[in-house]
């Protein structure tokens, strides 16, 4: 009875140790809730500029996209719980210890963590995304959101999005 009671209590503590890395990071890019960060996105090998945005993090595990306007306000994109034409979505997920899997397309391996940034290499080691927390203000485009929530009601954000952000908005270029 003894060496029954000793392996469930040591099982206990094995899966509870296996779990703590994960849970780490899940309250590290959510705050326990829910976070916002600028990325810069850029090719790991000769750091080209890619593109660069903020993505929110939330203890449900969606994970929205957002680009900024000239008016400085945050413009989320419209991606819903299931992969669109692209495969993009708006959910997260932990895959390991290390590797996150972003908007259902997109897997970055951990490589360097603080508690205000990250950086991160896709799984084909070709690009870097460095995450920095936003402190200040979101500044998130309410419309923006409205929007969002229509075209998830109607289905209509898994149609081919990339007329409507393109021509629509104004982007900053710094």
């Amino acid at each position: 009875m003894n060496k029954l009671i000793y392996f469930v209590i040591t099982l206990a503590i094995l899966i509870s140790c296996k779990d703590k890395p994960k849970i780490e990071l899940i309250n590290l890019l959510t705050n326990d809730s829910v976070s916002l960060w600028d990325y810069h996105e850029s090719f790991l090998k000769d750091s080209i500029f890619i593109r660069k945005g903020s993505v929110s993090f939330d203890n449900s595990y969606n994970c929205n996209l957002y680009i900024k306007l000239i008016t400085r306000k945050r413009k989320v994109l419209p991606y819903g719980p299931d992969p669109n034409f692209e495969g993009m979505c708006d959910k997260w997920s932990i895959i390991n210890d290390s590797t996150i899997n972003a908007n259902c397309r997109y897997f970055y391996t951990v490589r360097k963590i603080t508690n205000d940034s990250l950086i991160l290499i896709d799984t084909l080691e070709n690009i870097k995304l460095i995450l920095v927390r936003v402190k200040s203000n979101w500044n998130i485009d309410e419309e923006s959101l409205i929007e969002k929530k229509d075209r998830i009601k109607t289905g209509n954000y898994l149609n081919n999005n990339k007329g409507y952000i393109i021509e629509n908005i104004d982007i900053i270029k710094e």
